[in-house]
């Protein structure tokens, strides 16, 4: 059977390396603006406190007093700091998203490129393979006969004997540029090689 003519781009793009490396680039991006909000934000100081004193209260004289409290202080008004790094670190992430989807773009037109010349040269190597070298053996056996028979020359057995090297020769060289052609398939899926198709006769 023929090879498949399309693959599932989320696989394809899972297991590319160069996708994967832009994904993590936006995470990094991401986080980036994260850590550049966190230290834009004015400090918000808690404070725990515990006090004893000592008061007089008639009549019963001195008395101990603990006072237990929290205390928290915001600066008003609440307002950012580090704008310069959280405006670059905006501009990190669209950025990295851009370069992403660029890059998936990319990626799914190599694969097709590459599905479309393998479906091409599969077709090829598979007809030079297969009836065109049966007619060509089927040819050079009738001639071998005829010339037995003496209907046919020697040069005309051995010009058909030629024929047939030649087309076995083309069809070698088709099978090879079908094989390149899966290489470049599996190299553009990033896929294992053992999903070479080797063209049947």
């Amino acid at each position: 059977s023929a090879p498949t003519t399309s693959m599932p781009r989320p696989q394809v793009l899972a297991r590319r390396p160069d996708n994967q490396a832009a994904l993590i680039k936006a995470d990094v991006a991401k986080a980036e603006l994260a850590l550049a909000n966190a230290e834009g934000l004015e400090d918000v100081a808690f404070k725990l406190f515990a006090e004893r004193e000592r008061a007089t209260d008639p009549p019963g004289g001195l008395e101990g007093n603990t006072l237990v409290g929290i205390g928290l202080s915001i600066p008003l008004p609440l307002r950012k700091r580090n704008e310069v790094a959280i405006e670059s670190a905006e501009t990190g992430i669209e950025s990295a998203r851009l370069n992403a989807e660029a890059l998936a773009i990319e990626i799914e037109n190599e694969l097709a490129g590459a599905l479309a010349k393998r479906a091409a040269a599969y077709l090829m190597a598979k007809e030079a393979s297969g009836e065109i070298l049966g007619l060509a053996d089927q040819n050079l056996r009738d001639f071998r006969e005829a010339h037995a028979t003496g209907r046919a020359s020697f040069l005309q057995e051995q010009r058909a004997q030629e024929q047939k090297l030649e087309l076995e020769k083309s069809a070698l060289e088709l099978v090879r540029e079908y094989h390149l052609a899966n290489a470049a398939v599996l190299h553009a899926a990033a896929a294992d090689v053992a999903a070479v198709k080797k063209p049947s006769k």
